[in-house]
């Protein structure tokens, strides 16, 4: 997602990672002449964690100082960092970031775990207004290498929208959110790959979310 757009739009992108995986060069092959470099429409700041910044949550608030466009954060790993992630959001900032989950039920309940109960509704309020869409991906064992099973989530509507905002532990309101068109679902991917005979019968019903 950075690479296109740091080669398409004119945009300033600040990423935070642990540690910088890729590092994206300030120029670019032009697309009429494969073979000339001409530099590229955005600015990449990457930043690392335990050297350019003590932590994500440190980074993240230096970070808006740099009056950035796009943020990545490599991982959420506490309360503070997703709070700041929200209020970055919440300012018109577009942030990206990771999560060790499975679909996009249990993503928002990854993000709720990091609050108290009590203000887990105006979370998911603050979720229904700036959330733009969650991507869950899974690499699984298939009959040639390992192969992709996604579930996609986008928040372009007020059907998706009320969803998140209405979600209560209960999958219902976020299940019927991912059938709105658009929208891919979990099981949806996994029984693609496997009518099109790339996973074997046991690893489609081990991965099934139900």
């Amino acid at each position: 997602i950075l690479d296109w757009v740091r080669r398409n739009f004119q945009k300033h992108i600040v990423t935070i990672e642990d540690p910088i995986e890729y590092r994206y060069s300030a120029t670019m092959a032009d697309p009429n002449q494969p073979d000339v470099e001409i530099p590229c429409p955005s600015l990449v700041t990457q930043q690392e964690v335990g050297r350019h910044t003590l932590s994500y949550q440190t980074g993240l608030k230096e970070v808006l100082r740099k009056t950035p466009n796009i943020i990545l954060i490599g991982e959420i790993r506490d309360r503070e960092t997703m709070e700041t992630c929200i209020e970055a959001a919440q300012t018109g900032h577009f942030v990206l970031s990771t999560l060790h989950t499975r679909g996009a039920v249990k993503t928002v309940d990854r993000i709720l775990e990091f609050f108290p109960k009590e203000q887990q509704g105006g979370i998911l309020s603050r979720l229904g207004e700036t959330m733009t869409f969650v991507l869950s991906q899974g690499l699984l064992t298939g009959f040639n290498g390992r192969v992709l099973v996604t579930e996609y989530l986008q928040n372009t509507s007020e059907t998706v929208s009320a969803g998140i905002r209405a979600y209560d532990g209960s999958a219902t309101s976020l299940a019927d959110a991912l059938r709105y068109k658009g929208n891919l679902r979990w099981d949806q991917s996994l029984m693609q790959l496997y009518r099109d005979s790339k996973i074997p019968e046991d690893i489609f019903k081990a991965n099934l979310m139900g």
